[in-house]
């Protein structure tokens, strides 16, 4: 915005009246008289000749009243940007996951309801994603990985369940469910280190005192599919994650669940923002 000297010189040179620019103002006229006079004083010019009960705009004054204007015309620009972006009519949400799977419908239904918004969707590990959104690189993080800082605030996005998962030709494909000792002679597939599904897995494996034969680490969700595709093992994914192929079969497990939870991370100190505060109410609005 422009200052107030400038917007009462503005009022006065353009009206040709200290009254009408006090009453656009909510400013006495003496206090209009004085930001005109504060300006003169500052700079060392006259803006208005004092004729009688008149003013007459200076040369001096002639001069800059266009680059005032325009610079009113920017300002009011900014304004009506600014109401946009609180109405959701422009803007941009950056939205960060670990994988499209409990997110992507999400964000569908903010673009359905704010077409408006500029959408950017990135992907990393957890690590990544929870520290940009730390770094003001996104507005919404989301992950498996449930974590503790006083400068985030956090919300369950979804929750699911493992199953056991194999090629159609696996030796326990033919099975109606898997009991976690039967996972004990075959080649099983597991994520990297710091995988949050990996720990779930693996913790459960420990306590019921499996031990396995053969452990094999693949660092992606994608390998993980393509190593399933062609029987190279067996594993436990979320349902969700679980690709659509004809060749794989999904088999609940016996006597043991194991949830899985997805999470929405954004600052603390961010979420009045207009467009978080609009995501999170789509959260709520689309929850399972």
């Amino acid at each position: 915005m422009i200052s107030l000297p400038f917007q009462a010189f503005l009022l006065v040179a353009q009206h040709g009246s200290i009254t009408y620019a006090a009453q656009r103002l909510a400013l006495s006229q003496p206090t209009i008289t004085n930001y005109i006079r504060q300006i003169e004083q500052r700079y060392g010019i006259e803006l208005f000749y004092r004729q009688g009960k008149g003013l007459v705009i200076s040369k001096e004054g002639q001069h800059i009243l266009p680059h005032l204007l325009l610079l009113q015309q920017q300002a009011t620009q900014v304004e009506f940007m600014l109401r946009d972006y609180k109405k959701m009519q422009g803007g941009c949400l950056r939205v960060g996951a670990t994988g499209p799977y409990y997110i992507m419908e999400k964000v569908h239904a903010f673009q359905a309801r704010y077409p408006a918004v500029e959408v950017c969707y990135l992907q990393k590990n957890s690590v990544d994603i929870l520290n940009a959104v730390r770094n003001y690189e996104l507005e919404i993080g989301t992950s498996s990985l449930l974590i503790q800082d006083d400068a985030m605030r956090c919300k369950v996005l979804a929750q699911d369940q493992l199953f056991f998962v194999c090629h159609t030709r696996h030796p326990l494909a033919r099975k109606t469910a898997v009991s976690l000792n039967d996972l004990v002679k075959h080649d099983f597939l597991v994520r990297e280190q710091g995988s949050m599904t990996r720990h779930i897995v693996l913790d459960s494996l420990q306590q019921h005192d499996v031990k396995l034969a053969s452990l094999i680490e693949v660092g992606s969700r994608e390998a993980i599919h393509w190593a399933l595709r062609h029987n190279m093992g067996c594993s436990l994914l979320p349902q969700r994650e679980i690709p659509p192929f004809p060749d794989v079969r999904t088999i609940p497990l016996l006597d043991v669940s194991l949830p899985v939870h997805e999470y929405v991370y954004f600052l603390k100190e961010r979420q009045e923002t207009a467009v978080i505060q609009a995501f999170v109410d789509t959260l709520e609005l689309t929850a399972p």
